[in-house]
Formats: C-alpha cells, sequence, structure tokens
C-alpha cells in the first residue's frame, strides 16, 4: 500500500495521505497479527468491511 505517484495534490494533503497509509499499515499488520487461529469448524469471512 502506498500513495501513487500520479496524484496532483498541495503538499499538505500528500502528507495528511500519507500520515493515513502508514496508519493503515499499521493498523492492519496488528489486526494480523492478534487474530486467533482457525480451528477446523470456523468458515472464511468473504467480503469483510473494513473497520
Amino acid at each position: 500500500m502506498a500513495v501513487p505517484t500520479t496524484l496532483t495534490l498541495l503538499p499538505g494533503q500528500l502528507h495528511m495521505l500519507k500520515e493515513v497509509v502508514e496508519k493503515e499499515k499499521m493498523r492492519r499488520k496488528a489486526r494480523s497479527s492478534s487474530r486467533a487461529p482457525s480451528s477446523p469448524l470456523s468458515l472464511p469471512l468473504v467480503g469483510e468491511i473494513p473497520a
């Protein structure tokens, strides 16, 4: 996940977007490491909605 280089944004907008990308990376990393191991009885979720 990264900020596209083809976007035409003001410096402040670009800075804010980069911060959001970094926070989302951290959120996803924490979320994936905190998941409990799946049991054979659990069903995979289809089309998870981001929090």
